[in-house]
């Protein structure tokens, strides 16, 4: 029988794509790859439900390469925060402004449908990198 599962060409760990905007001192935000013309391309989020599967290791201007860390469950991460937040608190992507694209809060009373990336392992201040277990699920504030 052939391998129709085969796993070959997949990688796990740090990648690296082209920057679609400039991400220069962005590191510790989350980010997303997105679609240039078949081009992969990193850019911040654009809304709050932007599913931002990834963090950003190293940052670049456009059009230079950025590292990437894939989110996933097995391991934490840390991002920047965007206020304080609590032990257990459910983490969401910061409101799309300029200034708090990529980093996280607990989830606001504003209506809205949000990414929740995960859950804070460790209390983190205002403007710090939170300790994060990645666990991605729709929330629906209404």
């Amino acid at each position: 029988m052939a391998d129709t599962a085969s796993q070959s060409n997949t990688k796990r760990g740090p990648l690296q794509y082209k920057a679609g905007e400039t991400l220069t001192g962005m590191e510790g935000r989350l980010v997303r790859v997105t679609n240039n013309s078949g081009v992969q391309q990193v850019i911040l989020p654009n809304d709050v439900a932007d599913e931002t599967l990834f963090v950003l290791i190293e940052g670049a201007a456009s059009g230079e390469y950025v590292t990437i860390q894939p989110l996933e469950s097995g391991q934490q991460f840390r991002a920047y925060t965007d206020g304080a937040i609590a032990i257990g608190a459910s983490v969401v992507l910061a409101a799309i402004d300029g200034t708090k694209d990529g980093k996280v809060r607990t989830i606001p009373a504003t209506a809205d449908t949000y990414f929740r990336v995960g859950v804070c392992e460790a209390a983190a201040d205002a403007d710090s990198l939170a300790l994060i277990r990645f666990a991605p699920k729709e929330v629906i504030v209404s």
